[in-house]
């Protein structure tokens, strides 16, 4: 992809890796990167939205400022709880850590 996409912009593309945390950490350090044009991130709906309704880390509020602008590849995402968590859906699950932090 880096190849190909730098022949495509003509220019050269520097590629960093920043894992962790099912793709968070990354999308946090380009969260807080100053908005130039030139710091691109691809990731997944996890890293972009889901971490930020369930995380109790206040850090991840930073995600918010990101923007998509395409959509590069299309996969499925499965949230997967505990048993003993009595959540069913992922709306049940952000009421029930909001419950608990404000608890």
């Amino acid at each position: 992809m880096q190849k190909k996409l730098g022949e495509n912009l003509g220019q050269t593309i520097v590629v960093k890796t920043a894992a962790g945390a099912g793709g968070t950490i990354g999308a946090a350090v380009v969260a807080k990167r100053s908005p130039t044009g030139y710091t691109v991130l691809l990731a997944t709906i996890a890293a972009l939205r889901i971490h930020t309704r369930i995380s109790t880390r206040r850090c991840l509020t930073s995600l918010w400022s990101i923007r998509a602008v395409s959509m590069a590849t299309v996969s499925g995402n499965v949230l997967v709880v505990n048993s003993s968590v009595q959540a069913k859906t992922l709306a049940s699950m952000s009421r029930k850590r909001t419950a608990n932090r404000a608890g």
